[in-house]
């Protein structure tokens, strides 16, 4: 004898919408030798990959500037005191201060003007530091790109790069007869350069980072052809060497971790490690874009450019008792098969996909829905719908 059970939204139990309840009517007391399949399943693939609940949807570029030297007072403070500033970039959110290290906890950055103007006058560093009238700098500047909650490619994450790289004026530009001003270009305009992209490196198995260098001022045309610009003014650009800037991953990155640095597929640190510069004028070889490759299967730890920690789904529920598997409750795997966005449609072979069912009187079944490594899911959209099959032994 079988019976058919129906999952939909209505039996939704949690707030991640990954847990799902039925209430049989009256308690069901299951006899030995039963068992339960799925018949089919749609399951709206909805979950992320970046959220900020998971904490990888942030990352840092930082870029060069024309040198600003100046004198710098603090006292185990986040407020700083600068002095004698010269007349290079002025300081903004963002400036770095002094020297810099290898991950963006380490970096001394200013995230608040205070009474400072961009040359003298008070600043609100990220730490707390201690400087007794000691000569420091800035030359290089660090932005933060934050991702909203969402499913991204590699081409949606350079969108947010490339919209922040705009905002702050860090792109150049070809000032053609149709594009007069750099107000009138969008961020995505084929008349806009920008000095990093993400892009997919398939014979390596991995991604990488793309650059372009920023040129000392007075070389942008030489470089990237008459009527192309920066989109800050010129005394912006770096007034010592000619050089690429940085992409800052930030957090732990293992094999086992779900940063940023695992969707993207690069560690923990700064990329490059050392920046591409050279001295001189601009030729065809050493401006050619340079790039950084990421992890791969080759690497130590060894993991490749992950795009989404969710690889498959597993459908656990209460009244299986599988006693082959380590976790007792395992009903069934489902393979994704589609795009973000889409249903995730599955149909079972019913005479192989039978799992035994645990003797005894019930009140309720649930299924819980868990990833590959049996990690729960933030499902967005609750509007799925299960068909169940239980069977009976004749007898």
């Amino acid at each position: 004898m079988v019976y058919n059970l129906i999952i939909n939204s209505s039996n939704n139990v949690s707030i991640t919408n990954n847990l799902y309840k039925y209430n049989f009517p009256n308690s069901l007391n299951i006899p030995e030798g039963s068992e339960i399949c799925i018949n089919n399943a749609i399951i709206p693939y909805s979950w992320f990959n970046v959220s900020s609940l998971i904490g990888n949807n942030y990352f840092y570029y930082i870029y060069p500037v024309a040198l600003n030297s100046f004198t710098i007072n603090a006292t185990n403070s986040t407020t700083i005191t600068i002095s004698l500033s010269t007349t290079g970039t002025l300081l903004q959110v963002g400036s770095i201060i002094g020297t810099s290290s290898s991950n963006d906890s380490g970096y001394i950055y200013i995230t608040s003007l205070g009474t400072g103007t961009g040359n003298n006058g008070t600043y609100i560093v990220n730490q707390a530091v201690t400087y007794a009238s000691v000569s420091s700098s800035c030359s290089k500047i660090i932005k933060k790109v934050t991702l909203t909650n969402g499913f991204y490619t590699i081409d949606s994450i350079n969108d947010a790069l490339y919209s922040s790289l705009y905002s702050n004026g860090v792109f150049f530009f070809n000032l053609n007869p149709n594009q007069l001003t750099s107000n009138s270009l969008g961020h995505s305009n084929q008349n806009i350069l920008y000095p990093f992209k993400f892009i997919s490196y398939p014979t390596q198995y991995c991604n990488a980072i793309q650059y372009q260098y920023f040129p000392l001022s007075g070389t942008v045309s030489t470089i990237f052809g008459t009527n192309w610009s920066y989109a800050s003014t010129n005394s912006n650009l770096p007034s010592d060497i000619a050089q690429t800037g940085k992409i800052v991953m930030p957090q732990t990155v293992t094999n086992l971790t779900y940063s940023f640095g695992n969707i993207i597929g690069f560690q923990s640190g700064t990329f490059p490690s050392v920046v591409y510069s050279y001295s001189g004028s601009p030729t065809q070889t050493n401006c050619t874009p340079p790039l950084t490759l990421g992890n791969s299967l080759q690497y130590t730890p060894p993991f490749p450019a992950e795009g989404t920690f969710v690889n498959g789904l597993i459908i656990r529920c209460n009244l299986v008792e599988n006693l082959v598997s380590g976790q007792s409750d395992v009903l069934e795997c489902i393979p994704i098969t589609s795009q973000f966005g889409s249903n995730i449609n599955y149909s079972s072979s019913r005479d192989s996909n039978w799992i035994k069912l645990r003797k005894g009187q019930y009140k309720e079944l649930t299924l819980n829905i868990v990833d590959q490594n049996f990690n729960p899911i933030n499902i967005n959209d609750p509007n799925i719908l299960i068909s169940l099959l239980i069977k009976f032994p004749s007898n």
